[in-house]
C-alpha cells in the first residue's frame, strides 16, 4: 500500500528543487578554479575558456536533473473534506 504523503516531506522536495540553481553556481565556480589552475600549469588561456564553456551545459543538465528529480517525488495531498453546514466541531 502507498504511504500517505507528508506535507513536510513535500515541502522538503520543493525546497530541494528550488535550490537546484545552486548546483549550477558550484559547477561553474569549480570549473573556473580548475580552468585557472590548468591555465597556469600549461601557460595557455585557451584552457580556461574551454573548461568554462564545457561547464555550462554540464551545470544546466545537473540543475534540470536535480529539479525534475525532486519535483517527481512530490506526492499530491488528499483533498480535505469540508464540514457539513449545521454540524458542530468536537473538541
Amino acid at each position: 500500500m502507498r504511504q500517505q504523503p507528508s506535507r513536510a516531506q513535500n515541502l522538503a522536495y520543493a525546497a530541494t528543487a528550488a535550490s537546484s540553481g545552486c548546483i549550477g553556481l558550484i559547477v561553474i565556480f569549480g570549473a573556473l578554479l580548475l580552468g585557472i589552475w590548468l591555465s597556469a600549469q600549461f601557460q595557455s588561456r585557451a584552457i580556461l575558456l574551454a573548461v568554462l564553456l564545457l561547464s555550462v551545459p554540464l551545470a544546466l543538465f545537473l540543475m534540470v536533473r536535480s529539479a525534475l528529480g525532486s519535483v517527481a517525488k512530490i506526492q499530491p495531498q488528499p483533498p480535505r473534506t469540508k464540514r457539513q453546514p449545521g454540524t458542530q466541531e468536537e473538541d
